[in-house]
C-alpha cells in the first residue's frame, strides 16, 4: 500500500490550483529531481512504466522480425513492451534462489542462436543481476540493455545507484502505488544517451518533434507555432497531478528504503529457519525490498504451496506469489528455448510474497511473523 502524507496532499493540491495540469513546468522539476538522485543525465515521465519500457524498446532500435529476452519471472510489461514493436521474445530461467535472471541461461540459450538484439533484465523485489557481466555478455554478443528496475528505485549495485546506467543503456522505473514512491500511476525511462532520451521523448507525444534542429522540413516560414510528426507515437505522457506526487514523494524514498530494508531484516532474523528462507540481497546489490519474499522448504510441491497459500490467506495475510511464470500463460506458449525453466519452476512452487511496506508497524510485524511461523509449523508436521 501507499504511504501518502499532508506534504503530498498540499503539493497535489498547489497544481490542482495553477494554470498547468499537463505538459506544464512540474514534470520538468520531476524528472530533473529524478536524474539528479539516480546520477544520470536524462529522465523522462510517463504515464506508466509499461509505457515506459516500450518506449525504451523503441528508442534502443527493436523493430520488426528483431529478438530480445526477458525473465520468465517478471510481469506481463516486461515481456509484452517488446511483443508491440513486432520482435520476437526469447524467455530466460531465472536463479531459484533470487528470481534474477540466469545470466549463464541467457548466454546458453537465448544467446546461442543467434544472439537477440535487446535484453531487459527484471530486478525482481529491488534486487539486481550481476550488472559488470551483463555488460561483458552485451560486449560479447553485440546486445542492448534496458533494465526493468520497477521494484529498484532507491537500490544500489556496488554502492551506486541503480539508474546510474552505468552498465546499461537505459532503466525503468514504475510508480504504482505498491512501488517505492509512487504517483498514482506513472513511470520513468532514464538513460546516459541522448539520442535515446530524444527518440523516447517524443515518442511519448506522438511522434512529435518541437525541436528546430529535429526539424527534417525546417524553412524560412517556420515559426514559434512549427512542429513536425516525424515517427508514430503515442500519447504516454504524465500529468503535472501525477508529477507532483511524484515529486513530493521523492523526498521521503530514502526513508522508505530504510523502513523496507528494516523490514526485511525483522523477517530474516524472525522467520524459523526450518520453514522459511528469506530472499536476501543478490552479490553487489543493497536492495530496495519493494518485495519481501519468503521460499518454502526445497521439497515444497504445486499442491504444497496452494495449501499453504491458502491457509495464509484465510488467516488474514495478504500473500501473493510474484510471478507466474510467462511460458505458463497462453500468450507467450511456444516461446522457450530448452523445453523448460527449471529456476523458474522452483521459484513458483516456493515464493510467496508477504507483507512489506512503509506503514506497516512493529505490533504488524509481530503479529505477521507468528502467523507464518505458527501455519508453517502446523503445516509442516502433516507432511
Amino acid at each position: 500500500r501507499q504511504s501518502i502524507n499532508q506534504s503530498d496532499i498540499e503539493a497535489v493540491t498547489e497544481v490542482l490550483r495553477s494554470d498547468w495540469l499537463t505538459q506544464g513546468p512540474t514534470v520538468r522539476k520531476f524528472e530533473s529531481a529524478i536524474a539528479d538522485y539516480c546520477g544520470c543525465d536524462h529522465a523522462i515521465a510517463f504515464s506508466s512504466a509499461s509505457a515506459a519500457l516500450h518506449a525504451g524498446c523503441h528508442a534502443l532500435g527493436l523493430g520488426e522480425g528483431d529478438r530480445f529476452a526477458t525473465s520468465n519471472i517478471t510481469f506481463a510489461a516486461s515481456a509484452n513492451c517488446g511483443l508491440h514493436c513486432g520482435a520476437k521474445l526469447d524467455l530466460c530461467d531465472v536463479d531459484p534462489r533470487n528470481g534474477l535472471m540466469d545470466l549463464e541461461k541467457l548466454e546458453t540459450t537465448c544467446c546461442q542462436s543467434g544472439p537477440p538484439k535487446l535484453v531487459i533484465p527484471v530486478y525482481l523485489a529491488g534486487n539486481s543481476v550481476d550488472q559488470v557481466a551483463l555488460k561483458k555478455l552485451s560486449e560479447k554478443y553485440g546486445f542492448r540493455i534496458l533494465e526493468d528496475a520497477s521494484h529498484a528505485l532507491g537500490a544500489r549495485y556496488q554502492n551506486t545507484r541503480i539508474g546510474s546506467c552505468n552498465h546499461s543503456d537505459a532503466a525503468v522505473f514504475s510508480l504504482h502505488p505498491v512501488k517505492m514512491i509512487t504517483s498514482g500511476e506513472g513511470g520513468l525511462l532514464v538513460t546516459n544517451n541522448s539520442d535515446v532520451a530524444a527518440r523516447a521523448r517524443k515518442f511519448r507525444e506522438h511522434g512529435i518533434s518541437r525541436e528546430p534542429k529535429e526539424w527534417r522540413n525546417n524553412t524560412e516560414t517556420t515559426g514559434s507555432w512549427y512542429y513536425e510528426v516525424q515517427e508514430l507515437g503515442f500519447n504516454y505522457r504524465l500529468s503535472e497531478i501525477h508529477a507532483a506526487l511524484g515529486l513530493s514523494q521523492l523526498g521521503r524514498l530514502d526513508s522508505f528504503v530504510r523502513k523496507r530494508r528494516a523490514i526485511h531484516n525483522y523477517y530474516s532474523k524472525h522467520l524459523a529457519p526450518e520453514s522459511w528462507t528469506v530472499v536476501s540481497d543478490a552479490q553487489d546489490c543493497a536492495s530496495s525490498w519493494h518485495l519481501c519474499v519468503a521460499q518454502l522448504p526445497e521439497e515444497s510441491t504445486p499442491e504444497s504451496y496452494h495449501a499453504m497459500f491458502t491457509a495464509l490467506r484465510a488467516k488474514g495475510l495478504y500473500v501473493n506469489l510474484h510471478y507466474i511464470p510467462l511460458n505458463r500463460h497462453p500468450l507467450y506458449e511456444g516461446l522457450n528455448q530448452t523445453g523448460h525453466y527449471p529456476g523458474s519452476d522452483s521459484w513458483a512452487r516456493r515464493a510467496i510474497s508477504i507483507p512489506c511496506h512503509a506503514e506497516l508497524s512493529d505490533d504488524d510485524l509481530e503479529h505477521t511473523t507468528q502467523i507464518l511461523n505458527e501455519t508453517a509449523k502446523r503445516f509442516l508436521q502433516t507432511q
